[in-house]
């Protein structure tokens, strides 16, 4: 018997050559449409293709589906000879193709096999493009980190917006400044110039809150033409709240300076023994 099984998604998480889940589930799909256990063969041998080109990889699927076999004929008895030479290292014809398909594979299996010390072959054909990162479980950990990375930071930007952000802000102007700098950059590392700018607004309340109204000025001029760039109505509301916070903090400190300027000493004083003059 000879079992081909076409996976129609990308195999990232496993290495090329060494499909061990996919051919495992390959496995269990077949003998659970054809009610006959896969397991009782004496000699068997497992073979996978990885298909790099696009192009080619559509073509395969198609012949191995119902329409393509059906469509081109001669074109399927050449694809099935070659899979089934791959577990054989022989040539020879093949015909009684049983086919079908479901959400993750299309399958075709033959009850003939060429002369051989086997007595089953599978053949698993994957697509592996070249431009494709295969997810490791070393590089997957790296990438669950980078999605942790990403929600903390976003978790960071909520908090400052909230009432208690603003009294970390106002209590610990150091520490907020390197954890807004620690935000930026690691925005710029995750390629989003919207995280980035508005981490940048971090350090506008921040040049606020120190009394730097100039500097906080200029920084949401900035983010504010950044936003028109890349057409962010999100990034446009950030500023806008910004520059509203920066106007009526600003007001507030005019009128400081105003009443500081213009103060009187109390009409009455009170003396050493508690009498009015």
């Amino acid at each position: 018997m000879i079992v081909v099984g076409i996976r129609q998604h990308i195999l990232a998480f496993e290495r090329p050559l060494q499909e061990r889940r996919a051919m495992l589930s390959l496995k269990r799909s077949v003998t659970k449409h054809l009610k006959t256990s896969l397991s009782n063969k004496t000699s068997s041998k497992n073979s996978s293709v990885a298909i790099s080109d696009a192009e080619t990889f559509r073509f395969v699927s198609f012949l191995l589906s119902v329409e393509g076999s059906a469509a081109y004929p001669d074109e399927f008895q050449q694809l099935m000879a070659i899979l089934g030479q791959i577990c054989t290292n022989k040539s020879a014809e093949m015909s009684d193709f049983t086919q079908w398909e479901d959400d993750d594979w299309r399958y075709a299996v033959s009850d003939h096999l060429p002369s051989s010390d086997i007595s089953l072959g599978v053949v698993l054909v994957t697509y592996r493009p070249r431009d494709l990162l295969p997810l490791y479980m070393a590089s997957a950990r790296r990438a669950v980190g980078f999605v942790h990375a990403v929600v903390a930071l976003v978790t960071a930007n909520a908090y400052i917006s909230t009432l208690g952000g603003g009294h970390f802000l106002c209590q610990h102007l150091d520490r907020s400044t390197l954890m807004a700098k620690l935000q930026i950059a690691i925005s710029m590392g995750l390629h989003d110039p919207i995280l980035e700018s508005k981490c940048r607004v971090n350090l506008a309340y921040n040049a606020l809150q120190l009394g730097r109204f100039k500097r906080a000025r200029k920084i949401l001029r900035k983010e504010q033409d950044v936003a028109e760039q890349l057409d962010s109505s999100e990034l446009r509301k950030v500023c806008h709240a910004a520059n509203v916070y920066l106007n009526k903090l600003y007001n507030l400190h005019k009128e400081q300076i105003l009443l500081r300027k213009t103060a009187r000493p109390p009409r009455y004083q009170e003396c050493g023994n508690g009498e009015e003059r």
